[in-house]
C-alpha cells in the first residue's frame, strides 16, 4: 500500500511539472513510474526480476543490493516461508552471539559463496554498520 502511494505520489507530481525522461538521472524513471518496465541490466531491473537462481550472479553485479536485504526476502519468499529460514547455520551464528536478523543479512549479502559459518561471522564484524543500516522486516 505505501509503495503505491508513492508511486502515485511520483505520477501526481510528474503530471503537474510536465516532466520529461530527461528531467531525471535515470532516464527510465519516468515510463517505471507509469508501469513501465526498468531495463534488465540495471539494478532496479536486476531487483526485480531477482530469483534463487540469479541471486549470486545479481549480488556480484550489483553489490548495492546487499542493502535491500528485505527487499530480496520477499521476492524470494515461497509458500509463506522464505528460502534462508531453515538454513541451520542461522541457528550456528545466533548461538555465538549475533542477532538473527546479523545473520539473516550475512547469508543473504556473503551468501555469494560463504558457506563456513566462521566466514560469514568475520563478514558480520566487517559490515557491522551496513548490517545496522539495513531495515528490519
Amino acid at each position: 500500500m505505501l509503495s503505491y502511494l508513492i508511486w502515485r505520489i511520483a505520477q501526481i507530481v510528474a503530471d503537474i511539472a510536465h516532466l520529461k525522461a530527461v528531467d531525471f538521472k535515470l532516464a527510465y524513471f519516468l515510463s517505471c513510474v507509469y508501469g513501465g518496465t526498468p531495463p534488465v541490466d540495471s539494478i532496479v531491473g536486476a531487483a526485480k526480476n531477482i530469483t534463487k537462481a540469479n541471486l549470486k550472479a545479481s549480488l556480484h553485479k550489483f553489490p548495492k543490493l546487499c542493502e535491500f536485504y528485505s527487499f530480496i526476502r520477499s521476492r524470494l519468499k515461497q509458500n509463506g516461508r522464505y528460502p534462508v529460514a531453515w538454513d541451520p547455520k542461522i541457528t550456528d551464528i545466533t548461538r555465538m552471539g549475533f542477532t538473527r536478523h546479523q545473520a539473516l543479512v550475512a547469508l543473504t549479502c556473503a551468501a555469494a559463496g560463504e558457506q563456513d559459518v566462521q566466514a560469514l561471522t568475520d563478514w558480520i564484524l566487517e559490515h557491522e554498520q551496513k548490517i545496522n543500516n539495513t531495515p528490519r522486516e
